[in-house]
């Protein structure tokens, strides 16, 4: 219970990571200042980690309790104009000065207790933040603790590094003690890409660095899987990076998003179509994939596809381009048929283990598409100019 308790119920122990700017000679050189009337000097923003650390020391005593007051609260409202100067210029014109000031609403203390650069090769600089704040009630006269934590991104402009975007979700300690899977790094991995894109075969150890935690498993592709979680201060673990190993041995950053990929809210139709040569007929029972999200997902991650059985796309329209293989588990053969219903070309296609996966391309025009599994139309004398009968 104690171990329960400590983890769930008190605040975090963690040193504050933004005491830069602990003295009133720095605030001194902008006091009574508007914010554009504010010049930052460049040392303050010469790196992204200076930008967020300083950024974040000088709201350490900002405050904006409003009515609730105790007399003179650390540096008063001095500290906002400064600050506001740390956002892009595009960022202020999405933001004014007011939005930004009044987004410190309640608020009479500053601290930053987390800060992780997020890996991240196809955009700029991107950090995964932590802050407790003292926030005042004017309605219960006291102040309490409050815990939030997001995502900030930086661009560089001519005089240094700034914050282009900043997210800000407040952490939930009351339901957290009781919360589901989905607050849990290891039972995430598990339910996401186990239950539901039955892609794991094993998992590894999980490896923790202080609040970091690393939740690895080898997949049913053959491929190794890392994922990247922070634990908050109420206990939840939030996923900042996800990276599979490429065949070469190096890891590459990856973006999976199991909720559009392994899951779908459509139901799938089940339809049963003859395949005949003239001489022989054959019955398959086929899921019909008709909408796009169908058509995206067809047999991903699919483990084992019965001798008879396999998937029509159908198509509104006759149309143009090739299939991939991308987390298909099983070799597949498909056929390319015209709005009759006639074969126009069959294909053979393997899974994909790499990460840039090639298009099986028939080049002509199509109206439908029958997946089964490979060598199915070779071993039943199947061929080009024969029929699918779907009616």
């Amino acid at each position: 219970m104690t171990a329960y308790h400590q983890k769930y119920f008190r605040p975090s122990c963690l040193k504050a990571l933004n005491l830069r700017f602990d003295h009133s000679e720095f605030y001194s050189l902008f006091f009574e200042k508007t914010y554009d009337q504010i010049q930052l000097p460049y040392e303050l923003t010469r790196t992204p980690e200076d930008t967020l650390i300083n950024y974040f020391s000088i709201l350490l005593e900002a405050e904006n309790i409003g009515g609730r007051s105790c007399g003179t609260v650390g540096q008063a409202r001095t500290p906002f104009p400064i600050a506001y100067n740390f956002l892009s210029q595009e960022y202020q014109n999405i933001v004014s000065y007011e939005e930004y000031f009044h987004s410190f609403a309640g608020i009479g203390h500053t601290s930053l207790i987390k800060l992780i650069r997020v890996p991240d090769g196809k955009r700029g600089p991107r950090f995964f933040y932590e802050i407790e704040t003292i926030e005042g009630s004017i309605e219960k006269k006291a102040e309490y603790f409050g815990y939030s934590y997001g995502f900030i991104e930086l661009v560089y402009e001519q005089d240094g590094f700034r914050i282009s975007d900043l997210t800000k979700i407040e952490e939930d300690f009351l339901c957290a003690p009781y919360h589901g899977w989905d607050h849990d790094g290891l039972d995430v991995i598990g339910v996401k890409y186990g239950n539901w894109c039955h892609l794991i075969h094993y998992m590894y150890p999980t490896v923790k660095n202080g609040f970091v935690k690393y939740i690895s498993f080898h997949g049913k592709d053959g491929r190794d899987y890392c994922f990247m979680f922070v634990t908050l201060t109420n206990g939840t673990d939030v996923e900042i990076a996800q990276f599979r190993k490429r065949s070469n041995g190096r890891w590459k950053q990856v973006k999976m998003i199991p909720e559009e990929e392994c899951t779908t809210e459509e139901p799938i139709e089940t339809k049963l179509v003859k395949v005949t040569n003239g001489e022989k007929t054959f019955n398959l029972t086929v899921h019909v994939a008709d909408t796009p999200k169908k058509r995206d997902k067809g047999l991903m991650f699919v483990e084992d596809l019965p001798i008879n059985q396999g998937m029509l796309f159908v198509f509104s329209q006759k149309t143009y381009g090739g299939f991939w293989m991308k987390n298909t588990f099983i070799p597949l053969s498909i056929a390319f048929l015209d709005s009759n219903g006639k074969i126009l070309k069959i294909v053979d296609m393997v899974p994909c283990k790499e990460d840039d996966c090639p298009t099986y391309d028939p080049k002509i025009y199509y109206h439908y598409t029958l997946e089964v599994n490979l060598g199915w139309f070779a071993k039943n004398q199947i061929k080009k100019g024969d029929f699918v009968v779907m009616d």
